[in-house]
């Protein structure tokens, strides 16, 4: 998929009633390169589905290319992303003809969230009026980008939500480790180096 992302963001003042009976969907995703002007290829996952994603240094509006990935070509790559990744889960929220993505974000982002929507023009992109319970528009803040929540962490006036889900599986993770076990899938490796041919858009 090729295309113009023209989209908001928000922070979220108040979680809205309700939110959690939602469509959702948990994502991790990582970074493979971030160039300095503001380029960006991540790959992620989003429930049972992987994605290859680039994206230029655009704040509202943005060239986005996407390619599908299959399990093994997402794996190969996972370990490449180490130290620039969030996980969270995203809740689809309807909203005066638009879907809101009200991101909840894990682990040392735990308590950050927020939500975007996207529109097909930038007239109606302008013209929206975000529900009460949302609060600042960030979309031009490169603070709450995800590749900079990835690699420098939480904003340090980030306000910050007590997450009940996020806090119970941080502590599965840690009672798996405690007996040995990551939590997350292992990839093989030769000589510290992947060893793939990995063929985007290929599901052999």
């Amino acid at each position: 998929m090729t295309g113009q992302e023209i989209e908001r963001k928000f922070l979220v003042d108040r979680l809205p009633d309700g939110y959690d009976q939602r469509p959702s969907a948990a994502i991790r995703q990582g970074y493979l390169a971030i160039a300095a002007g503001g380029n960006e290829v991540r790959i992620r996952s989003k429930g049972a589905r992987f994605f290859l994603t680039v994206k230029d240094s655009g704040q509202m509006t943005r060239m986005e290319v996407e390619v599908e990935l299959n399990l093994d070509q997402f794996d190969a790559l996972w370990p490449a992303t180490q130290g620039q990744r969030v996980a969270k889960t995203r809740y689809d929220l309807p909203h005066d003809g638009h879907t809101l993505a009200e991101d909840v974000y894990d682990d040392e982002l735990d308590g950050v969230i927020t939500a975007d929507v996207e529109f097909s023009t930038e007239a109606a992109c302008h013209a929206f009026q975000p529900p009460n319970w949302l609060g600042r528009d960030v979309t031009d803040d490169k603070r709450y980008k995800n590749r900079a929540l990835a690699t420098l962490g939480r904003p340090s006036d980030e306000p910050r939500f007590h997450n009940v889900a996020g806090t119970l599986r941080r502590a599965v993770r840690v009672a798996w480790r405690s007996f040995g076990v990551d939590g997350t899938r292992s990839v093989p490796t030769t000589s510290g180096r992947l060893a793939t041919s990995i063929q985007l858009g290929s599901n052999s």
